[in-house]
């Protein structure tokens, strides 16, 4: 007996192949339904069953008064559709910012392990419609976007991309964001300091952005756990929040607190070496706790104020995790893309005192001998031998008895190096 194939279903098939094919482009609206009803020869109480279920498996979105817009799950990052990684930047990557360029460097890594294509997508070269005109030329499936204005961010919502923010976030934006957790990086970050015996810690940088609040919300929220607080005159700001006035009204100040946070990147950097440029040492004179992503730390934070090393402290995050999670949020969005918007906020770990030790394994060997390599060359530009940063060996775990043949995993590639300075 021969079966007919339900018009419904016919007609929801064919629709499939036509958007997978890019005939009608992401981002773009199908034709009204009275005018696929006329061309399909088909009801359209009919036309609008099949683009219902279409839309339940993530390929449409109905939106009120405008109909049906092309999402981008019918392109599939498996069958070659590229993921963009999107930065307010322009020119070639290689010449972006350092912590924007380990970051895409680290994205290509983690979506190359799952056989996905990354285009990096320079958004200030193009403006806003220009992006969007690229994005929808090039099929992108998803992207991550990273440092971009409002504006451009809702342009590029209407193309109806899984969308995921890394490392900034907007209010009611309605997208995912993965963030850092600067809440408890500044709350581990003063309570690093109480634990020291400090009663009074200064803070030196911004109080007028979304992170900086979050990051003195944190360190507030431990002092007052301790009884304690930071008070307005040991706030510094800084001339028109200028990091070198904000360093230099602390450290001139000749009634400054002896503890103090600086929790950006480059702001602590400038602070360490502004102690040791007036003949003071950390963790003798004053304790300081700094700012830096754990890729980083070595090769452009410690080897730029290596007095860090022994007696300051840092509040560090993984660029790699915040990138893993994001293409972990982009494939469940891909799959569900119902989903409510969710922000994922990444651990922050404060390294102190002999942070050198705390990076086991190749990559942890390798900045090690980086760092070392650094620090001979400055002291040789200082007219001496380097004195060596004393490690203690590692304990080796006792060979666990085989159970059964197993093939080892292949080992993970080496983190890409950058060299050059750290940026906030």
């Amino acid at each position: 007996m021969k079966y007919s194939v339900p018009a419904k279903d016919e007609f929801a098939a064919q629709m499939r192949e036509r958007i997978g094919s890019g005939e009608f482009e992401v981002g773009s609206f199908l034709p009204p339904a009275r005018v696929l009803s006329s061309n399909h020869g088909i009801s359209q109480n009919t036309i609008l069953r099949a683009l219902k279920e279409l839309e339940a498996e993530g390929i449409l979105r109905s939106e009120p008064r405008q109909g049906y817009r092309v999402l981008a799950r019918a392109r599939d990052p498996q069958l070659g559709g590229p993921v963009a990684f999107i930065l307010h930047q322009a020119g070639d990557p290689e010449r972006w910012e350092p912590r924007h360029r380990i970051r895409l460097a680290y994205f290509q890594q983690l979506a190359a392990q799952r056989g996905w294509s990354v285009l990096a997508v320079p958004a200030a070269d193009r403006g806003t419609q220009g992006v969007v005109a690229y994005l929808r030329r090039m099929g992108v499936c998803a992207a991550v976007i990273d440092a971009v204005r409002r504006p451009f961010l809702n342009a590029v919502k209407k193309l109806g991309l899984p969308i995921v923010m890394l490392d900034g976030w907007y209010e009611d934006l309605g997208v995912d964001e993965v963030v850092k957790d600067d809440f408890t990086g500044g709350y581990e970050a003063a309570q690093h300091l109480i634990q020291r015996g400090h009663r009074r810690i200064a803070w030196v940088g911004p109080l007028d952005t979304i992170n900086a609040g979050e990051r003195f919300g944190g360190a507030v929220a431990a002092c007052v756990k301790a009884g304690l607080d930071i008070a307005p005159r040991d706030r510094y700001a800084g001339s028109a929040h200028t990091p070198e006035t904000a360093i230099a009204d602390f450290l001139d100040d000749p009634q400054r607190a002896d503890a103090v946070l600086a929790l950006w990147p480059s702001l602590s950097v400038d602070l360490a070496n502004a102690i040791a440029a007036r003949g003071l040492k950390i963790g003798v004179d004053l304790d300081a706790v700094g700012w830096s992503m754990d890729e980083e730390l070595y090769d452009g934070y410690l080897a730029r104020c290596p007095q860090m090393v022994d007696h300051g402290a840092v509040a560090t995050w993984s660029v790699r995790e915040g990138c893993s999670i994001a293409l972990n949020r982009l494939d469940d969005l891909r799959r569900n893309p119902h989903q409510p918007p969710t922000r994922v906020r990444c651990r922050m770990q404060l390294r102190a005192g002999r942070m050198i030790h705390e990076l086991p394994g190749p990559a942890g060997k390798a900045a090690r001998e980086r760092f070392d390599a650094a620090a001979a060359e400055l002291a040789m530009l200082k007219g001496g031998p380097a004195a060596a940063v004393p490690v203690a060996p590692l304990k080796e775990a006792a060979p666990a008895k085989p159970v059964e043949k197993a093939k080892a995993p292949p080992p993970e590639p080496p983190p890409p190096s950058f060299r050059g300075p750290v940026w906030g």
